[in-house]
């Protein structure tokens, strides 16, 4: 999108994490890698946060539990699937934190939509400022689309849990990239899934 497609534009369409909800986020993650004693399981990790800069100032979060690794350690990570289970298991620990319960209701209160916690990359658990699905309806309304048009979603972690998982659900056209594809979804009438490895 940034290198010149023409009638593409890439725009932050909800306010990111701030100051104050990064060190709550923070606290929760503390809690998390005790709870499941990830410092004992990678004691070798490192740079386990990496903040990325959202429009307004504010943040999502990349949360590596096992740090970040080099090429091999990477590959053994991806190939134990075991890792695939403590990503998602980490994602759903983090939401059901009444820390973060706490930051949703006065993110509420300002009318922001919720933190979410989901497994991003094949080491990384997201940390949003909302899921895709609700940044895409969101947009749909702000750009006041017409029956005619209709979003066009490119992603991997398609599945429940994996952090692209609600875009099947309001994307009109979804494309899943990447080594899995997903046959088992529900997907809406009317929606079309495509696979590309």
């Amino acid at each position: 999108l940034d290198r010149g497609f023409s009638g593409f534009r890439r725009q932050a369409l909800i306010a990111g994490i701030s100051k104050s909800e990064q060190r709550e986020i923070d606290r929760i993650l503390e809690e998390v890698s005790t709870v499941f004693d990830l410092k004992n399981k990678f004691p070798e990790r490192k740079n386990i946060l990496q903040p990325r800069p959202a429009a307004d100032g504010g943040v999502s979060i990349a949360f590596l539990p096992a740090g970040e690794l080099n090429a091999e350690d990477r590959a053994s990570f991806v190939s134990d699937p075991e890792n695939t289970a403590m990503l998602l298991a980490i994602a759903e620990s983090i939401n059901q934190n009444q820390r973060l319960r706490d930051v949703n209701s006065l993110r509420a209160n300002n009318r922001h939509l919720p933190i979410v916690a989901s497994k991003g990359g094949v080491t990384t658990v997201d940390i949003v400022p909302t899921d895709k699905g609700e940044a895409l309806n969101a947009a749909r309304i702000e750009l006041d689309m017409r029956p005619t048009e209709y979003f066009v979603f490119l992603g991997d972690n398609i599945f429940p849990g994996g952090n692209y998982y609600s875009a099947l659900k309001a994307a009109e056209i979804v494309l899943q990239l990447g080594p899995r594809n997903d046959t088992d979804l529900s997907i809406p009438k009317g929606h079309i899934k495509i696979f590309s490895k």
